[in-house]
């Protein structure tokens, strides 16, 4: 299996079972064995008898015995994956965290209502957290926001468990009692499986239990530089709003200074901000595509252009790297590669034609009524289609990136911004890896700031 693993594509993932056929022993056939530790269960193959049953148990028991009495055998079995790490020892320097919007409201089977996924999507879309750590420790305090409305602040301890394991303790310090929403908000924002923590030490905390991965020298190339300064983007505002509501008839206008403003009224021309050309459709929600989709019918092939968009978590100008701000939007376009088949897009604009967003539809610079047009223009186009996924997120500054890759090329390695880049860098190239499967292209858009 080593053998088989990718050491860039895989390097983030952890095995949580494996299964198995051997022999238990030289008076027996090969018999399925599985297990799962952290779940501390094993499975075998059906028996036919309970005394059958009670003699391959003890025979995998002591083939597990004997392995791990074995003074010559590896810790880490298959060194490429991420292994689970059960102590709080050498863990600190919290710096950043994620919230994951939890995946049954992600896929539309969340509570009842259109509503109730909106508000839940649009918190998902808009939180971010400002951490302050605590010195030594691997706990830290978060101030929760939507956008720019602070909600509270939270407490986030770990604490080690007698069973060799780590438990997360949320509690809150203040807030969240200012709207009807937010006993909701602070209940899915105390659930240890709704978040990622990422530490400088290298340690990732996602769905529970911690992580250390063994980060290689491979970075991902495949970024697009866009001044957001050009003509004062706000960066840290992924779409326009009207209190916490997505403002959509007001996408793209002259006042909307949004991301989604900006690729509204200029893509795919961002850089020099020229008009908008060919078929752009946004498709947010909670089920969505992808933000925005784009069609170039008239280039030969046609080009498909999956959008993700997701605002700076922070509003600094002098901001630093983050990988949080980039885990729920890489995650998102993923979850979503299987659109950049033709049909399956058609069907599902078709299927919510006359949402909210019917008439979120620009060609060459136009807004249209509704998706008619679109949808006959994609009913025509064929299945020969250069395809892409592209990722627009601010956070990244050129001129941080730059010093990074210096500090990188210098071997100075032990720097924490290094150490970060490195997380984002194994994030994105396992992205690149799923959409290069599926023969697409995969690209980040991020601010030029360098002079």
């Amino acid at each position: 299996m080593e053998t088989s693993l990718d050491p860039l594509g895989d390097q983030t993932y952890y095995f949580s079972s494996v299964r198995s056929t051997i022999s238990l022993s030289e008076h027996h056939t090969s018999a399925v064995v599985g297990a799962s530790p952290t779940g501390s269960r094993i499975w075998i193959g059906p028996t036919r008898s309970w005394e059958e049953f009670i003699v391959n148990v003890g025979l995998v028991l002591d083939r597990a015995a004997d392995y791990m009495s074995d003074a010559a055998r590896p810790d880490r079995p298959l060194p490429i994956l991420a292994s689970a790490i059960t102590t709080l020892d050498g863990i600190e320097q919290p710096y950043d965290l994620a919230f994951i919007v939890p995946e049954q409201v992600a896929d539309g089977a969340g509570p009842d209502g259109e509503d109730e996924l909106r508000w839940l999507q649009q918190f998902g879309d808009a939180v971010r957290f400002e951490v302050t750590a605590a010195a030594g420790s691997a706990n830290f305090e978060a101030d929760v926001y939507w956008a720019d409305v602070r909600l509270g602040r939270l407490a986030y301890e770990f604490e080690q468990t007698l069973g060799s394991d780590v438990r997360l303790k949320i509690r809150k310090m203040d807030g969240f009692d200012n709207d009807a929403r937010d006993v909701e908000i602070l209940k899915i924002c105390r659930q240890p499986e709704n978040i990622t923590v990422y530490f400088d030490t290298g340690h990732t905390f996602s769905r529970g239990h911690f992580y250390e991965t063994r980060f290689r020298d491979a970075r991902f190339s495949d970024w697009r530089w866009v001044a957001m300064a050009h003509d004062e983007t706000a960066f840290w505002q992924e779409k326009p709003l009207d209190g916490q509501r997505f403002a959509v008839e007001n996408t793209g206008n002259a006042q909307d200074n949004s991301l989604f403003g900006m690729v509204a009224r200029h893509w795919p021309n961002l850089e020099d901000r020229g008009q908008q050309t060919g078929w752009l459709v946004c498709d947010d929600g909670a089920m969505e595509s992808a933000d925005f989709i784009h069609i170039n019918d008239i280039s030969d092939p046609p080009e498909l252009t999956l959008i993700h968009v997701k605002g700076s978590g922070s509003n600094n100008i002098n901001r630093g790297l983050s990988v949080s701000d980039y885990e729920v939007v890489v995650g998102q376009a993923i979850k979503n590669l299987r659109h950049v088949d033709r049909g399956l897009l058609r069907d599902k604009l078709a299927a919510n034609a006359e949402g909210v967003l019917q008439n979120a539809v620009w060609y060459n610079g136009q807004r249209q009524q509704n998706r008619e047009a679109l949808l006959a223009m994609l009913d025509g186009l064929g299945s020969n289609l250069k395809t892409k996924v592209v990722v627009f997120q601010p956070r990244v500054r050129r001129s941080v990136f730059n010093e990074i890759r210096d500090n990188m090329n210098n071997g100075n390695v032990i720097n924490s911004a290094v150490r970060r880049m490195q997380q984002l860098d194994a994030l994105l190239l396992g992205a690149r890896a799923d959409c290069f499967s599926l023969g697409a292209e995969f690209i980040v858009i991020a601010d030029e700031d360098a002079t």
